[in-house]
This record gives structure tokens, sequence and C-alpha cells, in this order.
């Protein structure tokens, strides 16, 4: 005979009441999330603007607001606890994030798109020191082609891609870097002086892309843009290269284009907020 053993009763009630107070605390975090969004837009400061906003009862919004107050991610302004804004714990929160995004990890993709648009070699390069280092490549799958090898260094001042970088140097440490890889015959790189060097990078950093012939190798053309992050800084470049026997017009257009479009992709999901994209913004 098959004996059934019921649940004890007390069990059964401790069990579904730990079930609801799960329930509650998900639900807890989920509206007190849905309330630093309020607050995230800066449009709803008070309690009752954000409860209405989070469409939760004013009682819940101001107990969550002293509990996010506890851990920093809330504050009242100046003390008032009628005006909240988001607290100085999501700088800690953001900077942590930001450290945990993978650059080459986000390129890839784009950079397969990139071969398919105009099937030449596709790099991604990240600055280390005053090098710059190969990280992320795909090839061009044309029979002659740029080869690229994951770790491969050169100086900033040679290269497509190195100009790049540079361009996001201000004047005084462009100076300061080119000081320190003069030649002796006051050269930079292909007969360029300190002053035309540093009006090449200028140039750069108007039009927003870098074309160099035969830098890196003799027979090879590049073309780069950099990439930006959060704060405005130059963190990578993307780069097209392809022999220089190939080289036409519109190719050069061509190559422009997507490495422009690929590199402020790349940017804003990083972080970078384009400008030109804000209303209002000069």
């Amino acid at each position: 005979m098959k004996v059934e053993r019921l649940p004890n009763a007390d069990t059964a009630i401790g069990a579904h009441e730990a079930s609801d107070s799960r329930r509650y605390r998900i639900e807890a975090v989920s509206r007190a999330a849905h309330i630093l969004n309020c607050i995230r837009t800066g449009e709803q400061s008070s309690v009752a603007a954000i409860a209405a906003c989070a469409e939760a009862p004013e009682p819940f919004v101001r107990s969550a607001l002293e509990a996010l107050e506890r851990r920093d991610l809330a504050r009242a302004r100046d003390g008032r606890t009628e005006d909240w804004a988001l607290g100085l714990g999501w700088l800690r929160l953001a900077a942590a994030g930001r450290r945990q995004i993978d650059v080459r990890e986000i390129a890839q993709p784009i950079m397969r798109r990139m071969r398919e648009d105009v099937d030449e070699t596709i790099i991604l390069s990240v600055r280390r020191g005053n090098r710059r280092v190969t990280v992320e490549f795909v090839e061009s799958t044309q029979n002659v082609r740029r080869i690229v090898e994951i770790g491969a260094e050169a100086p900033l001042y040679v290269g497509a891609a190195g100009r790049a970088m540079l361009s996001g140097f201000s004047e005084r440490d462009l100076r300061d870097y080119l000081s320190s890889v003069v030649a002796s015959d006051g050269t930079i790189i292909m007969g360029l002086g300190v002053d035309a060097y540093i009006a090449e990078i200028q140039k750069t950093h108007e039009r927003g892309y870098a074309i160099a012939f035969g830098e890196f190798t003799p027979d090879l053309c590049a073309i780069s843009t950099p990439i930006v992050d959060h704060a405005g800084h130059v963190v990578a470049a993307l780069a097209i290269s392809f022999p220089t026997d190939r080289f036409t017009r519109e190719l050069e257009s061509a190559c422009i284009k997507v490495v422009k479009d690929a590199a402020l992709e790349v940017s804003r999901l990083i972080g970078y907020v384009d400008p030109a994209a804000v209303p209002g913004a000069a």
C-alpha cells in the first residue's frame, strides 16, 4: 500500500509566507528601480511627483528613497526630504561598469560588417603608453590583402591608426610627445617636421579620420578613425587597410564612410554621446 505523507500545516504555511516574502522583495526592488528611473530624468524631484511617475504610494516612495539614501543611491537635495536626486553612489557603479566594457567584444560584429561592405582588412588598435597595439582584426577575403597579428605594436606617430589616436591629444601634449620621437634632422616621419605633423593631426581631428600611405608597410594604405568613450577621450582606433595598388578615389570614399560610421557606432555603445544628436548642443 502506497502511503502519501501530507505536509505539516505549519510547514506549508511557512513555505507560503516565504514565497510571499520573496515576491514582495522582488516587487520592492522593481519599484525602487522605477523610482530611480523617474529621478534620473530630473523632471521629478518631489516625493509626490516621483510617486505619480512610479505609480506607487507616497509612503512607499518615501521609505524607498530613505533606504536608497542610506546606500548613497539617492540623496535629498540640501537635506530637504521633499527634493530628491540621484546619489553619488551611481558614479562609482557607472565607473565600475565602464571598466568592464570590452571594446574588442563590442567592435567584433561591427568589424565583420565593415569587411562585408568593403572586403578589406579591418583592424582595431588600442593605446598602450606611447605605442598602439592591435587587439582584433578581420581579414579581407581577397587573395592580396593586409595580414595582421594580434599584439602587433607600433609607435603612435606611425600609420593612420596612430594619427587617429593622436587626434585626441591637446596641442601641448602632442608637442611633448613629438619632442621625444623627433629625429635628428627635425622630422617625425615621411619628411614632416613637428609643425607640419601637428597640422596633419589637426586635420585628422577636424575631418574625423586619418589616411596614411606606406608608413607602416611600404605597399599599404590605411584609413582610420578614433573611438571615443563617455568622457570624450580617444580610447581606440578602427582602421581599414589595403594594398596601395588597389587604391582608388571610389574605394577611399567608401572606406571613409564605413570606418567613420563604424567608429561612431562603437563609441556610442561604450557611452559616447554625439553632440550633434543633442538638441541645442553647440
